[in-house]
């Protein structure tokens, strides 16, 4: 990096007292402007580079580490039972055959040699390319681009697009419908019938079915805005509709939201700029009223289910009981402290309850409402329960009755992945926290887990179809990825791909501090910066999160998983390669370490949040003199965007700058999702009151860059632009950064709006971090 310069002044003599008060002067009148420079600060800021370069640099990074990583992204597609296509990575395109057996073999289908080339030649661009399938008599393999599906001759190597297979790509699985968070955490996609022959879907506040020629049929003709079917919010994480097994009914829930209050989502880039309403919920205000009905694909007839009132209720749809009869659902006050589950007679509407659950603090659920059924072949449902303070597997019959508990123990279950020939597969972790295995129990009994794959974590499980075979890739912050194959019993069979990622690129180092009060251990991560020299000190950025419902501390290996598409996992990436370190933390209050834990925040958040974050970053410092505590900033969004600017008010003295991407400011001015974690503000007026940044501002020391977005309709644009009229008001170091048609996820609209966003809040850091200061060349 370039050094900074002292610019040489004309005529320059040795400055007396005068000279010095009035060039003084001079400076704080601006005569000089922002470039001239007062002979009491004799040391200028280098100019700042040209945005291109910026942007430039970015890309230059992340090139650079992908010619540094190998095998760091494994692709595959199970064919059959005994059969499995894989590549050790996207980039590359030797495909192998994998044959399933005593001990598997493989051999090479493609090569990259003759391949890309050959692909090239069939117009494919630079969009990337997944596994498709591969030929009855396997003579031909198909591999996807977009909305093309190309045919490899294995024999010829001849390449070309097969029009028949394209047309169905575009038919014949379920379609995309939304990717406006938070109406869905993740795309919203359509709901494949059980054969696969027809997929549910939602348009104009109706549901249409739609056949695998593209044909679309609606089933309902009444639904409006704001009292629309299959219309969503946060209390469902996918499309609110199932299917019955046989595929002839569909249950699906009606939101009623005309009394809801709305959110303005301004469209700036329309000929004239237009105005969304968002249905918007505030914390204590009038939430959606839920109906529930099963409709006859054929004939479009209901019935509706009788759910009795549902005022200040989430309604969810669980499943289907296996013979058709009967449909699942919860209810779950707002507060989240009472959950029940019905089941719902198809034919007549009656419900009766099952099964019924309380909490003194809140029941925890995905995204604090997701369903938590699963529905084995056979009948029942396991169910996941924190009733002795650690999440485990339960298991009832149709009606509610307690069959088994399955799992026990001081460790939570994350997930269960699979139920089959009598075994239940999970993942959980049994050791170190946030570094989940594979297990499985017996479905009649439980009992002490049987490890199928241990060691880091298993991110990815994918069961052969017959379920005797599964692939998974572990890896962890300290570990490469690795994929392999083990029998459902959990015997070694193959090691398909082993990652290499080079030594010069950052790396990862494990940090564990114990918490204010002395109860918990706190677990971390440390990013030590490319071409890391211990002789050196380095600005320090926190990359938060915090929220209560969602840990997002990285699980994997640098520059591999989490770290390529999670959650700011790359904009960690840019500061590690341009001199910082970067500290990832989860502090008491996050989820995955048990109750005690997650509720140690609960009623009060986020007092005190902030302070185990700066003493956590201090520990860490304590063994690390290269972190300079001189020079630290935060970099958050969503609940990490609050967070950070809470940063700057808790801890003044450790944080000097921030970056609140998305953020809320105010809890009673978020929606309806922070109640389970706070209670209702009527109930709980002194903790809304002390979690409000906006009474605070006057605390702030540090500077900080918002970064609101106009179609947010999870923290909404207003919280930051109160917050920016407060900074006004108190003459607060505050900048602003906004982008057009951007939705609550920064990486909704692609790579160019998504790289800008990282460069801003980089040059922004730079300036507040590094500015006069030695710039690490």
């Amino acid at each position: 990096m370039p050094r900074t310069m002292t610019p040489a002044l004309p005529n320059v003599r040795p400055a007396g007292r005068e000279d010095l008060l009035r060039l003084n002067w001079l400076c704080r009148l601006s005569i000089l402007a922002a470039s001239a420079m007062c002979l009491l600060s004799p040391v200028a800021s280098a100019a700042e580079k040209p945005m291109r370069e910026s942007l430039e640099a970015i890309d230059a990074i992340f090139a650079r580490e992908e010619s540094l990583v190998r095998d760091g992204r494994p692709d595959w597609l199970w064919v059959d039972g005994r059969t499995l296509l894989f590549r050790s990575d996207h980039k590359v395109l030797d495909i192998r055959l994998v044959t399933i057996g005593e001990r598997p073999t493989d051999s090479f289908l493609t090569r990259d040699a003759w391949l890309r080339p050959a692909l090239d030649r069939a117009v494919l661009g630079d969009r990337a390319l997944t596994l498709h399938g591969l030929a009855a008599d396997r003579k031909h393999l198909f591999l996807a681009a977009g909305q093309d599906v190309f045919a490899v001759d294995l024999a010829t190597h001849g390449v070309g697009r097969d029009d028949a297979r394209s047309l169905a790509l575009g038919s014949d699985r379920a379609q995309l419908i939304s990717d406006q968070f938070p109406t869905t955490f993740g795309p919203l996609m359509e709901a494949a019938s059980p054969r696969g022959d027809m997929f549910a879907g939602v348009k104009d506040h109706n549901i249409y079915v739609r056949n695998r020629t593209g044909e679309r049929r609606f089933l309902t003709d009444d639904g409006v805005a704001e009292h629309g079917w299959l219309d969503t919010e946060e209390s469902a994480q996918g499309l609110n509709a199932s299917w019955s097994p046989d595929g002839t009914r569909l249950a699906a829930v009606r939101l009623d939201s005309r009394h809801v209050a709305r959110e303005p989502l301004v469209r700036w880039l329309d000929r004239a700029p237009r105005i969304d309403h968002a249905v918007y919920p505030r914390a204590g205000d009038p939430i959606h009223r839920f109906h529930l009905a099963v409709i006859d694909v054929r004939s479009g007839a209901r019935v509706p289910i009788r759910t009795g009132t549902t005022d200040n209720h989430y309604v969810n749809l669980l499943g289907w009981s296996e013979d058709g009869k009967s449909i699942f659902y919860q209810v779950v006050d707002r507060e989240q402290k009472a959950l029940r589950i019905f089941r719902g007679d198809a034919a007549s509407g009656e419900a009766r309850e099952i099964l019924r659950e309380t909490s003194e603090t809140y029941i925890d659920t995905p995204m604090t409402l997701s369903p938590q059924l699963f529905f084995p072949i056979g009948g029942g449902f396991l169910y996941l329960s924190e009733r002795d303070g650690w999440r485990h597997i339960y298991r009832y019959t149709d009606g509610g009755t307690p069959l088994a508990r399955l799992t026990r123990g001081r460790w939570a279950v994350e997930n269960i992945v699979r139920v089959s020939d009598g075994w239940v597969y999970f993942r959980a972790a049994l050791g170190t926290p946030y570094q989940a295995g594979l297990y499985r129990v017996r479905l009649r009994g439980g009992g002490k887990p049987e490890p199928v794959v241990q060691g880091g974590n298993v991110r990815d499980v994918a069961f052969s179809p017959d379920g005797a075979t599964v692939l998974t890739v572990r890896s962890s912050p300290i570990m490469a990825p690795v994929v392999e194959l083990h029998s459902a019993a959990g015997r070694s069979m193959a090691v398909l791909a082993e990652a290499k990622i080079d030594k010069s690129l950052p790396t990862v180092e494990r940090v564990v501090s114990r918490s204010s009060d002395g109860r918990f251990d706190m677990h971390g991560l440390v990013v030590r910066p490319s071409g890391f020299d211990p002789a050196r000190r380095y600005p320090v950025v926190e990359i938060i999160y915090g929220g209560m419902q969602v840990d997002f501390v990285p699980r994997d290996a640098y520059a591999t998983g989490w770290w390529r598409n999670g959650y700011n996992g790359r904009f960690a990436r840019i500061l590690a390669n341009q001199g910082y370190v970067v500290l990832y933390m989860s502090a008491p209050g996050t989820p995955g370490r048990g109750r005690a834990f997650q509720d140690a925040t609960y009623g009060t958040w986020p007092q005190g949040v902030i302070a185990e974050h700066a003493k956590f970053i201090r520990d860490a410092a304590a063994t690390r003199p290269w972190m300079d505590l001189g020079r630290v900033g935060v970099f958050g969004s969503s609940w990490g965007g609050y967070l950070a600017q809470r940063a700057l008010i808790d801890a003044p003295d450790l944080y000097r700058a921030a970056v609140a991407l998305a953020p809320s400011s105010d809890l009673v001015d978020h929606t309806t999702y922070i109640e389970p974690f706070m209670g209702l503000p009527s109930n709980n007026p002194a903790g809304y009151a002390a979690g409000s940044n906006l009474t605070r501002l006057n605390e702030i020391r540090g500077a900080i860059l918002l970064m609101p977005e106009p179609l947010d309709a999870n923290s909404g644009f207003s919280p930051a632009m109160k917050f920016l009229d407060g900074m006004i008001r108190v003459g607060g170091d505050v900048e602003l950064f906004t982008m057009p048609d951007i939705n609550h996820r920064i990486n909704c609209c692609g790579w160019d709006h998504e790289r800008y966003a990282y460069a801003i809040a980089q040059r922004f850091l730079d300036r507040k971090l590094i500015g006069d200061r030695e710039q690490n060349d």
